[in-house]
């Protein structure tokens, strides 16, 4: 049993330590996703079960919040806005009610300083258009600046090896509960179990990541471009150019 519980603990933390690095409005869908499908789950139980299973989904709900608030990356929340006022104050707008939500979702102390620092980089956000250069959008419409750097895992299918060494291990300690046909049940589900699991580590193991580079163009634009290596070179805030698509840095 210390041996699962220790392989899910691998798994869990390893899947928190993937997400850390996302903007929080990004993984507020990802969390709100999760609970629909939870809550979806609790309907179908009883009555008598439901009430348990929804307290149980509002929990898990509210601290996936409070990890990803408490791991977050600052500059993976940094948003870059370049040029015309009128036309980016809608998405500022947007960008920071899209915040503020977030931050309603966590306890008190946690709530206030998210929408205080949500604030802020609205302010940012404002100032930064507001004292741009009237025509840039005009000198170069290909040019701009970059608006995010993200680390995103893409997962690939486990083996049958990982299910058979999965299988195996949960076997052997389904095995050791019970006597005759508990036994018996008991090492089919610790089987089951194990091939889970053996799947599911091995899928993190074997996982690749790539790199998405978000970027705003001078004429209003926002386009992401994808990389195999974290080696690409560029930054938020990282001025730009995007032709033949391709993005090379501004000289």
């Amino acid at each position: 049993m210390r041996i699962i519980i220790s392989v899910l603990a691998v798994v869990f933390g390893a899947a928190m330590a993937s997400v850390s690095a996302e903007p929080l409005t990004s993984s507020r869908t990802r969390i709100d996703t999760d609970y629909q499908a939870d809550a979806a789950v609790c309907k179908e139980l009883s009555k008598s079960e439901i009430p348990a299973c929804m307290k149980e989904a509002i929990a898990k709900k509210k601290a996936a919040y409070a990890s990803l608030w408490k791991n977050r990356d600052p500059a993976a929340q940094t948003r870059v806005y370049y040029g015309d006022l009128n036309t980016n104050k809608p998405k500022i707008e947007k960008d920071y009610q899209a915040d503020i939500a977030f931050c309603r979702e966590l306890d008190k102390a946690g709530s206030a300083t998210c929408q205080r620092e949500a604030l802020e980089r609205k302010k940012f956000a404002l100032k930064s258009v507001m004292t741009a250069p009237k025509d840039m959008k005009a000198v170069c419409p290909t040019c701009g600046l970059v608006t995010q750097v993200r680390e995103v895992d893409k997962p690939r299918q486990g083996s049958l090896i990982g299910q058979i060494g999965g299988g195996v291990v949960g076997g052997v300690l389904g095995n050791q509960v019970g006597g005759g046909n508990g036994r018996t049940a008991a090492t089919i589900v610790g089987a089951l179990g194990g091939a889970l699991a053996g799947n599911e580590i091995e899928k993190r193991v074997k996982t690749n990541k790539y790199y998405e580079v978000g970027f705003r163009l001078n004429n209003g634009e926002e386009k992401t471009i994808t990389f195999e290596s974290e080696n690409h070179g560029f930054k938020t805030g990282d001025k730009i150019k995007f032709e033949n698509n391709q993005l090379i840095h501004q000289q």
